[in-house]
């Protein structure tokens, strides 16, 4: 079984990394969606929905490269986590 430890590893990384580079590719070229969407929440003034709608999905973008890049990886994974979580 601990032979396949890294390669399940690896897998979910680029699976998670995938769809958050995909998720944040849609998003980034919609600003007016990514920025509704973020409104819908509700969580925050609109002013800061709007900022963090423009950034989200560059943040994903980001966030999904270093998975796929195995940069970093504890720490994004964790940030992944929180990000997917949060949204």
């Amino acid at each position: 079984m601990k032979k396949y430890q890294p390669w399940v590893g690896l897998v979910f990384r680029l699976i998670v990394g995938g769809v958050l580079v995909f998720a944040g590719y849609l998003k980034a070229f919609n600003p007016s969606k990514a920025k509704m969407a973020v409104r819908a929440y509700e969580a925050l003034p609109i002013p800061v929905a709007n900022i963090l709608g423009v950034a989200l999905p560059w943040i994903e973008i980001g966030a999904g490269l270093l998975l796929i890049l195995g940069v970093a990886v504890r720490y994004t994974s964790i940030f992944s986590g929180a990000l997917m979580l949060l949204f």
